[in-house]
């Protein structure tokens, strides 16, 4: 199922608790009601391993309760994706097409949760 749109918001302050990470080196974080979609960009492009997606996603749940399911990216791609979005929303400006720009995000780093049905 895909995020609505009007309940997207960038958490600018998440994002600021997961940078102090030595593993991290820039993050983006948007919640969707209870979920978080998180893109990270990692010290030489290093791929993260299970054990630390998980403690991203549990710092996610400390600083946003409400939040349940947490999805991690660290593509270069992703994050710039990621980024790109969260200005966007951060811009508050209404702008043609941006929720089917934020599916397409979705498809692209989650193709198995989020497909085309």
């Amino acid at each position: 199922m895909f995020p609505l749109g009007p309940r997207l918001i960038s958490r600018a302050d998440i994002a600021g608790t997961l940078r102090m990470r030595p593993e991290v080196l820039d993050a983006v974080v948007i919640t969707e009601g209870e979920r978080a979609f998180v893109a990270v960009q990692t010290a030489d492009g290093e791929v993260l391993s299970p054990q630390m997606r998980r403690t991203l996603q549990k710092s996610v749940r400390r600083f946003a309760p409400g939040v349940g399911r947490v999805f991690v990216a660290s593509s270069p791609e992703a994050f710039a994706d990621f980024a790109a979005y969260a200005r966007y929303l951060q811009s508050n400006r209404q702008v043609g097409g941006m929720l089917l720009t934020w599916r397409s995000i979705l498809q692209k780093n989650w193709p198995d949760e989020f497909d085309q049905g």
